[in-house]
């Protein structure tokens, strides 16, 4: 069979184009494509007459169109070759095929071939219609996909039918045998008759006397056909019964009529209880599920969750969601930062966040040991970077099957400024930095600053404690400037080297332990006043 399809390529993309020949003399069912794989030089005579008849033969002509291919003068000569030649017979086909994904058309390539249809090989659609459009022209029927299943039906059918002899010629077999042991009869396993050996059917049930290996679930197949029987035989015994009892005496006759009767009204009576039990049932059934149901929503509903690990207790508090100004609003006054601001608008949903932040105990529960400069089981955990808690939190997760999390930086200064229940304050729960902080005074100074345990000073509006001053605390997001527009669950930048920091430490000035007060470093970074609080999803 002569080759149909002539591919003209520059030898830089051979590999390339190998491939793209293999996969159409597969799809195709055949060698329908000529190529040059034997590089002979171009100043050959004799190979310059074989190209050309090759391209007067063929039916179609792939050009690979790549930025070698459009400067070389073999491939262009061979190009305007098949571009006279074709133009002489409506049945043969020019086709420029884009191999390169980096080459657009230009300068006289683009003014000589600009207008022909351009096929990309590497989309999908395009390369699938090149491929319809090559069996169309070299008249190539479709392959049936499903060939490939209708033969293995065929397959499977006549290996069934092979089985089916086989186990016909078994059985003849142990016939044969088991008469040359003398055994003349063989026992129903379905009723217990005696039927001769050579019998196919049991004469009393019609069980088939099949003697060939039997599958797994032949037995409770058997077990069904016995009690069947069985229940047939029984049947038959009390009709029989019956009968008897009915020709022997009319009286009987009327007195069975009559316990029919009665128990047909019994039964109709059971019926009438039984519906109205099973009423009563679900009914009971139905007021339960609603009480779960509100329970499980009273449950959902409580404004804190109380978690044990490895007898420490610590609770979470629910932040029912609501929309805040977030920033540097009006109560922060003169002490407002250039990262506070623009003031903006912020949605959030249900979250729960911790009544304190973590503890030294809570953090040697999960991690085995403590990182903290200050001792005091019930003092924040602190000395631990944003790492540091990731770590933590994931062991706890594992520990009690929870998502337990950090809070976004809009959870913590919505959580810090009491949520809905807000009183617009400075410091968190008060204006007043004395009753809601741990903090050093009027001037940051590590000399002579001391940690408070949790809970020491008055909780906010939520019941939270020590939102302002004590320890610094890791915040999810990643730090980054503030923006006017309104917003909806932020989780900060998707970029930057800085985590957030909020609600400033036991060694910080009032100033630090605003509400809107921003601070941040890196992951890895910790030092004596930085710790963390656990949020939790709803």
């Amino acid at each position: 069979m002569a080759n149909e399809i002539f591919i003209s390529y520059k030898r830089e993309d051979l590999e390339k184009v190998k491939a793209i020949k293999t996969e159409l003399d597969e799809v195709l069912r055949g060698e329908h494509c000529w190529i040059d794989l034997d590089g002979i030089e171009s100043g050959n005579r004799a190979f310059q007459v074989k190209i050309n008849k090759a391209i007067e033969e063929s039916t179609v002509f792939l050009f690979m169109m790549s930025k070698s291919s459009v400067v070389s003068d073999n491939c262009l000569q061979e190009l305007m070759k098949a571009d006279q030649e074709y133009a002489k017979d409506e049945k043969k086909h020019l086709v420029l095929v884009k191999i390169d994904p980096g080459y657009e058309m230009i300068g006289m390539f683009k003014m000589m071939f600009g207008n022909r249809d351009i096929i990309n090989y590497d989309d999908q659609n395009q390369h699938d219609k090149l491929i319809r459009d090559l069996r169309k022209w070299l008249d190539i029927p479709e392959i049936d996909p499903l060939k490939e299943v209708r033969e293995r039906v065929e397959q499977l059918k006549a290996e069934d039918k092979i089985s089916a002899n086989r186990r016909e010629r078994i059985d003849s077999e142990m016939r044969k045998m088991q008469k040359q042991l003398g055994e003349t009869t063989v026992e129903c396993p379905v009723c217990g008759e005696k039927n001769q050996v050579d019998e196919q059917y049991c004469q009393r049930c019609g069980y088939i006397l099949n003697y060939f290996s039997k599958p797994s679930f032949e037995e409770e197949r058997l077990n069904l056909l016995r009690f069947n029987w069985n229940s047939k035989l029984d049947l038959a015994a009390k009709l029989q019964q019956l009968e008897e009892e009915i020709k022997q005496s009319s009286e009987r006759e009327q007195s069975l009529n009559s316990e029919l009767q009665t128990s047909q009204s019994e039964y109709a009576a059971l019926k009438r209880q039984y519906d109205e039990d099973k009423k009563y049932i679900e009914e009971v059934k139905k007021k339960e599920e609603e009480e779960a149901t509100k329970r499980l929503a009273e449950e959902e509903r409580k404004p804190y969750m109380v978690f044990d690990v490895n007898g420490v207790i610590f609770k979470m508090i629910r932040v029912e969601g609501g929309t805040f100004q977030m920033g540097a609003t009006i109560e922060q006054g003169n002490y407002a930062k250039n990262d506070e601001i623009p003031v903006h608008s912020v949605t959030l949903s249900d979250f729960m966040v911790g009544e304190t932040v973590v503890t030294r105990e809570l953090w040697a529960a999960v991690m085995g040991s403590n990182p903290s400069y200050f001792k005091g089981a019930k003092n924040p955990v602190e000395q631990v970077s944003w790492n540091d808690c990731k770590e933590f939190i994931g062991k706890l997760n594992s520990m009690t099957g929870q998502s337990f999390r950090l809070p976004t930086e809009a959870e913590w200064e919505f959580a810090a400024r009491g949520g809905n229940k807000s009183g617009h304050f400075k410091f968190s729960g008060s204006n007043s930095i004395g009753e809601v902080a741990c903090y050093v005074g009027e001037v940051a100074c590590y000399d002579n600053s001391e940690i408070c345990p949790v809970g020491t000073k008055k909780p906010n509006e939520l019941g939270i404690y020590d939102m302002s001053g004590n320890v610094w605390e890791w915040c999810e997001d990643r730090y980054g400037d503030y923006n006017s527009s309104q917003q909806t669950n932020p989780k900060g930048p998707d970029e930057g080297s800085c985590r957030v920091l909020r609600g400033g430490s036991y060694c910080d000035s009032a100033r630090y332990c605003r509400v809107s007060r921003r601070n941040y470093n890196t992951p890895d970074y910790n030092c004596y006043g930085l710790g963390l609080r656990l949020a939790l999803s709803l």
